[in-house]
């Protein structure tokens, strides 16, 4: 069985909403083996270990992928708004 992927970047203001979308996806496709790959800058460890058991309960595996900072440098903090 070929796993399903998920990508997620975020901080730890997003975990909740993460936990929220990963039930989602669980219990809508019983059976699928599921990677879940995580990019962070700074997330603490325990967050990190929490989230892992939970996925684990789940039957997925985590992948936590702590990136430099300055891979986000230039991404936008907000959406510019466009004026006609």
């Amino acid at each position: 069985m070929v796993p399903i992927h998920i990508l997620v970047t975020l901080d730890e203001n997003y975990l909740p909403p993460l936990r929220v979308m990963l039930t989602s996806v669980f219990v809508n496709n019983p059976g699928e083996k599921m990677e879940v790959w995580m990019l962070h800058r700074s997330i603490l460890e325990i967050e990190i270990n929490n989230l892992r058991e939970f996925c684990e309960n789940c039957g997925a595996t985590l992948h936590p992928i702590r990136v430099d900072d300055s891979l986000f440098s230039s991404a936008p903090a907000k959406p510019k708004l466009q004026t006609t």
